[in-house]
């Protein structure tokens, strides 16, 4: 329940900056846990596993890296030409 709980705070989260500039959503990754295991005389778990559910492994932000790129090279590029402008206006 705690996973599922952060995962919606994590959708409020991006509600709430639906409308920020900039702003890239997030997300929840959730893993399994290691199950409870019925352990016999021959193996340590057998196939009737007693699953424990699953954790919030991270949250990340969904972005286009191949965009982020180009974003960044583009406004490097302004900014050069812009203190250019900017001397050669002197």
């Amino acid at each position: 329940m705690f996973a599922q709980q952060t995962a919606l705070n994590v959708v409020s989260h991006n509600v709430a900056n639906a409308n920020t500039e900039g702003y890239s959503v997030q997300r929840a990754n959730l893993q399994t846990t290691k199950p409870f295991g019925m352990p016999s005389l021959t193996t340590a778990a057998e196939p009737g596993q007693v699953g424990t559910g699953v954790e919030v492994a991270s949250i990340t932000r969904t972005r286009d890296e191949f965009l982020d790129y180009y974003v960044r090279k583009e406004t490097s590029t302004l900014k050069r030409f812009e203190s250019r402008e900017y001397f050669y206006q002197k």
